[in-house]
């Protein structure tokens, strides 16, 4: 569901907003997209977005996932679980952040969004990009990592 931009900025002045994101690994590079239109408009984030009334987080967390980049996940494909609250200058977020292991690299960009990049884990990271969005990848990238070498 879109809101429309003059709607959103009103909500955002009285409450909280919740959000549902995730970070897409593909042979150990990140998924990142460039915004193309409002809120964030042209930076760089990940695949995600609002939680809508009815919805746990996993399953926004999967259908943002679907719209904003084709790939199909189920429940059980998404693991951790990290809830961060986010101050913006003209919003707060209550973000809940899964990642996700795919095989394939194929994405299809809505309009949301007009380029994508696989990021390597290295943290070399695009601009522009928001300190929030480079906290989930390197949570992501070090989940990963202490996941592998626990195995």
């Amino acid at each position: 569901m879109f809101v429309p931009e003059k709607l959103y900025k009103e909500i955002c002045k009285v409450v909280p907003l919740a959000h549902a994101d995730t970070v897409v690994v593909w042979q150990g590079k990140v998924l990142l997209m460039k915004r193309a239109i409002y809120p964030e408009k042209g930076h760089w984030c990940l695949p995600g977005g609002g939680i809508q009334l009815g919805e746990t987080p996993k399953q926004a967390a999967i259908r943002e996932l679907k719209e904003e980049t084709g790939i199909v996940a189920k429940e059980d494909d998404l693991v951790g679980e990290k809830i961060v609250t986010w101050f913006h200058k003209t919003r707060q977020d209550i973000v809940i952040t899964y990642l996700l292991q795919v095989s394939t690299n194929g994405v299809e960009l809505n309009e949301e969004h007009n380029e994508y990049k696989w990021l390597s884990c290295e943290g070399d990271y695009p601009e522009p990009i928001d300190r929030q969005t480079m906290e989930q990848v390197n949570w992501a990238v070090c989940r990963s990592v202490c996941k592998e070498i626990l195995k």
